[in-house]
């Protein structure tokens, strides 16, 4: 697949949902609106200067913002694959890809970060990475030069309604705090026979509440903010919650547990879900 072509045919203005051209430094240009959109680093550049929902309050959070500046360094402790979190993160993927049926190429990554899920969803072969941290897709583009880098606001995005067939969200719900709004954009973007595919912690939960108090032992020495303040306001979303939220956009064809798949979100630490449009019910 010419994976340039095919985002050629599915990019549109974020802002007015007009066509766009393509300039010879590869960034899109809008002639209805006349909004030039950069590439950075590789990185394609939708972000727009208003935003559809306003930040919340609590996210002036002094402890929050010097997180945030420190997404790539949490990442970095996060992902490593010498450690249980990175180990366990592994894992995790692998069983998310035994759930994946028929999909279409290339897949969607929406909060892919640094593109830590983009080797067990198949790369080289296509894969566009979209997030909303330019330094975040920075580092994914120099990791993964031959995945596409998008940066945007899903909710105001780039993309065509009904122009994906397969989408993946690996442990981005729990982040994010106007879900509703961020789910309903994915459920738009997908085709009518198009696949979604969620792995979420289980954030409410006795195991998981352990396994996160053990790494905020592990991080409280490595990082200078308050770590477990700052997930608090980070993983803002309940495991509940967002199945909650899934089930009034999407069919839920399959939702497992993991590892036990039994005794609910209190013995397991995440949740796999594969979902469809309600429309192709």
């Amino acid at each position: 697949m010419d994976i340039s072509a095919y985002l050629n045919g599915i990019l549109v203005c974020p802002l007015c949902r007009g066509e766009l051209l393509s300039l010879p430094s590869g960034a899109r240009k809008c002639p209805a609106c006349v909004r030039e959109y950069p590439v950075l680093n590789g990185v394609m550049d939708f972000r727009l200067p208003e935003t559809a929902e306003s930040q919340p309050a609590f996210y002036a959070d002094p402890e929050y913002v010097k997180g945030r500046a420190r997404m790539a360094q949490q990442h970095e402790l996060h992902y490593d694959r010498g450690s249980l979190s990175g180990r366990l993160e592994d894992y995790f993927k692998r069983e998310l890809m035994k759930i994946v049926r028929g999909s279409g190429r290339p897949f969607f990554d929406i909060g892919c970060g640094t593109g830590t899920g983009f080797e067990r969803l198949g790369y080289p072969k296509p894969i566009i990475g979209v997030d909303i941290s330019m330094d975040l897709l920075k580092t994914c583009k120099a990791r993964y030069p031959e995945a596409e880098c998008i940066c945007c606001d899903i909710t105001r995005s780039p993309f065509r309604d009904g122009s994906v067939d397969t989408v993946f969200s690996l442990a981005t719900l729990e982040h994010v705090f106007y879900l509703e709004s961020f789910v309903r954009a994915i459920e738009k973007l997908l085709s009518p026979s198009g696949r979604l595919y969620v792995l979420i912690p289980t954030e409410g939960g006795f195991l998981w509440s352990l396994m996160r108090n053990l790494a905020q032992l592990k991080y409280s020495g490595a990082l200078d903010f308050d770590y477990k303040r700052f997930f608090e306001l980070e993983h803002c979303n309940k495991a509940v919650t967002i199945e909650n939220v899934l089930h009034k956009f999407f069919v839920i064809e399959l939702a497992r547990r993991v590892p036990f798949r039994f005794g609910g979100n209190n013995v397991n630490l995440l949740v796999l879900f594969r979902l469809k449009k309600r429309s192709a019910a």
